[in-house]
């Protein structure tokens, strides 16, 4: 059935991938059985977002176990032209599926994955209640096979330990040597299936994995003890196989803990920065985290922020642009009583919702690390670590050939021995562990300061960045916070009300000052629109107002009087200038010593949107800005960043999300500086809370230590492994003692990874 489907739509390249690819299909998917998918209550529950149109929804496929699984599914779309260009997350086991509402529909989505093979496991707890870790058991299944066959074959095994001669007993070598054979099997075939697997697939896709010289030692331990057993040469190595295999899994357990414990999904997802403009029962608003939102709390969304949750719209109208979910900018309108999903960008003037879900960590953090997002030069350790596991996978196979060929002139009964020996001491995972331990640990530590990377990786970019390109207002000073004077004709309290909502309506730093300078409550605008780099318009009773530049007021026809300088933001309510806002700007505390500092080590631009006057008080606080440049526009600070990246260094741009989201997007490494707002842009690598951005230097020392503590554990990783090879092609390890270093290896490059790190952030201060 399944491969009249596969056939029909061209996908036969499903069967070379592997030899037995993909899973068994299940034929109680019987007509029916997906019907409760169509009720409104259970759709609304399992779909990640949808406008009426395109739709996306997670389906949880515990059946995913190979690459001719992701090939297939990754390629649904093919067999439905409803259905968008799924994606597959391998570790999660889900399967992400945009599809078309007018053409398909989750009924038939769930039972065409069904056909194939991939029957989705609902994890909604009204339906299935709590799922059982099918995988998380086999494991577990697996590891005591193994330990009962290991213990087993070692009591059969304690006459050879004691040196013990059968001569009255003839029969019993030959019987014991039986039993432990066939208590071998399972171990084989069951509990070492993985390594087998995992061999397999690399090889026949060109790819030396570390499993390779395990599977390898495995068969041929098994092979010798069986001549041995059968031929009567000896006893064989059966107890070395079994215990071989029960403490792999030990180390292979101990490793998955271990990343669940420092996973930089959890890391990162769980402290996700974020915050929202919760409204009180009274009235009253106050900024609060996401993880405080709860179903039924109503929040205040502004012009640029992120719907955390999905939502009631209850004061509208809303246009919402879902380009992060759907990868189209292509802005919905939506008016009150529909629903706002997650992920969407508002743009207009503020709204109200009811959060009718709770926040989603981790499906807010796929939005900022989808692959759309990616940088070219995004995880260079990870692929260098890739690279070498292969190159050390080679390296050891010719090395264990080697040496048995040798031992066949010495001593052939110990060649096989010494085989299998050395390829289980060989441990590249020992290098693969070292940079996820390192930064994970990193991740931790820069965590209470405010500073929320998107991957772990991101701090080998920082160690590489040679020059820092700083936006002014609200990130090297307080985007006029301080101090905010109002120069013009005298302002009546609707006036006042009408600007006050209106700049409130924004989340740009001078529109907040503007915002906060005026004592009267705001009176929120009908309609609202922000011009990035150039100002706010908005309507409110039929009269137009717009806060903004000089040189865009002027592009709109309005003449401006000749008034003092020093006016940042011009205020028009219909066809008559009011006058301006003058803004006493001050740098930020600490900046002044912080950028002391990184003078010393970096080349430092500021990239500003101010006047040229304004720089002037820029050089009188921070001296080594000697690269300040005025009226820049946000296309003008990308090109700027590009012309640094030119030169061959590395650059950080460190900026608000939203005026410099292409900057931020075109650095090496891009920081969206926030202040209890939930402005930031996918573009960007890390969020930083401005009250830590004084602590710049020391993140930087940081990110440059951590990578030399990757590169110390590299050092004894491959120190281990040299010593370990050596000392087994020598005759002097037994493969079980390999089998009980090689986890060993990882506990010991896993304890200096995070122990140096954490002696790192002391060193810098950071802890």
């Amino acid at each position: 059935m399944v491969y009249a489907i596969l056939s029909e739509n061209g996908l036969d390249r499903f069967y070379d991938l592997d030899e037995n690819p993909g899973v068994r299909a299940d034929n109680a998917a019987e007509a029916g059985m997906y019907d409760f998918l169509a009720d409104p209550e259970v759709k609304r529950k399992l779909i990640d977002f949808t406008d009426g149109h395109t739709t996306r929804v997670s389906f949880h496929l515990p059946q995913i176990h190979c690459v001719a699984c992701i090939w297939l599914l990754e390629r649904l779309y093919k067999l439905h032209d409803g259905i968008g260009k799924p994606e597959v997350n391998f570790t999660r086991k889900t399967l992400t599926v945009p599809f078309n509402e007018e053409k398909t529909n989750l009924v038939e989505i769930a039972s065409l994955l069904s056909r194939l093979g991939y029957p989705p496991e609902f994890r909604l707890e009204n339906l299935n209640g709590k799922p059982v870790d099918k995988a998380r058991r086999r494991a577990w299944m697996q590891l005591g096979i193994a330990g009962f066959a290991f213990g087993n074959i070692m009591l059969l095994s304690f006459p050879h330990y004691l040196g013990l001669h059968m001569d009255d007993t003839p029969w019993a070598a030959p019987l014991f040597g039986g039993i432990s054979l066939i208590l071998s099997l399972p171990v084989l075939l069951y509990s070492a299936q993985d390594y087998f697997r995992s061999a397999w697939l690399g090889i026949r896709h060109g790819e030396m994995s570390i499993d390779v010289p395990i599977a390898l030692g495995i068969i041929a331990l098994f092979v010798q003890s069986t001549m041995d057993i059968l031929w009567g040469w000896g006893e064989g190595y059966l107890d070395s196989l079994a215990g071989l295999v029960f403490f792999l899994l030990i180390g292979k357990s101990f490793q998955r803990r271990s990343f669940d414990a420092l996973s930089f999904d959890r890391d990162y997802t769980s402290y996700f920065p974020l915050a929202a403009l919760r409204i009180h029962p009274d009235g009253s608003r106050q900024t609060t985290s996401l993880d405080t939102l709860e179903p039924g709390h109503r929040i205040c969304i502004r012009n640029g922020e992120l719907i955390p949750a999905d939502a009631i719209l209850i004061q509208g109208p809303a246009l919402v642009d879902y380009s992060f979910v759907t990868g189209e900018s292509k802005p919905e309108e939506r008016l009150t009583g529909d629903t706002l999903y997650a992920g969407g960008r508002h743009h207009g003037a503020p709204i109200e919702v009811d959060v009718i879900k709770e926040v989603s960590h981790s499906y807010l953090t796929s939005l900022w690390n989808h692959q759309s997002f990616r940088k070219e030069n995004e995880q260079r350790f990870d692929q260098m670590t890739r690279k070498v596991s292969q190159v050390f996978t080679i390296v050891v196979l010719a090395i264990a050939l080697g040496a048995a060929i040798i031992w066949c002139w010495i001593d052939a009964s110990q060649a096989m021995r010494i085989l299998s020996a050395i390829l289980i001491v060989a441990c590249p995972c020992a290098l693969a562990l070292s940079a996820p331990f390192a930064f994970g640990t990193a991740l931790r530590v820069l965590r209470p300061y405010g500073l929320y990377l998107k991957n772990g990786f991101v701090i080998e970019g920082m160690a590489r960045v040679r020059h820092l390109a700083f936006d002014k207002t609200g990130t090297l000073t307080h985007g006029g916070l301080g101090t905010v004077r109002w120069y013009g004709q005298d302002l009546d309290i609707a006036q006042q009300s009408a600007i006050k909502g209106l700049a409130a309506s924004s989340t740009h730093p001078l529109s907040r000052a503007i915002a906060a300078s005026i004592l009267p409550p705001e009176t929120l605008p009908e309609t609202m629109q922000e011009l990035l780099g150039k100002g706010i318009e908005g309507t409110l009773q039929g009269q137009t107002i717009r806060v903004g530049s000089a040189a865009w007021l002027q592009t709109c026809g309005l003449h401006l009087p000749d008034v003092p300088a020093g006016i940042q933001s011009w205020v028009a309510i219909q066809d008559q200038i009011l006058g301006g806002y003058i803004f006493e700007d001050s740098p930020r505390e600490g900046m002044v010593e912080a950028i002391t500092s990184l003078n010393q080590k970096y080349d430092i631009s500021v990239l500003t949107g101010d006047r040229e006057a304004g720089l002037e008080k820029l050089h009188e606080w921070f001296p080594g800005c000697v690269d300040a440049r005025s009226e820049l526009s946000p296309s003008d600070k990308l090109t700027a960043i590009d012309h640094l990246r030119a030169d061959g260094k590395a650059v950080m741009m460190l900026g608000d999300g939203l005026n410099d989201a292409g900057a931020l997007r075109h650095s090496d490494v891009g920081v969206a500086v926030t202040e209890n707002i939930q402005a930031f842009s996918p573009a960007c690598d890390a969020i930083l809370d401005a009250r830590h951005l004084p602590h710049l230097p020391q993140f930087l020392k940081f990110s440059r230590f951590t990578t030399k503590v990757v590169m110390l554990s590299f050092t004894v990783s491959l120190l281990y492994n040299v010593v370990g090879i050596s000392i087994a092609a020598s005759g002097h390890l037994s493969p079980l003692i390999a089998a009980i270093l090689m986890p060993l290896s990882s506990v010991t490059v896993l304890l200096i990874s995070v122990l140096c790190t954490r002696l790192a952030a002391k060193i810098c201060r950071l802890t």
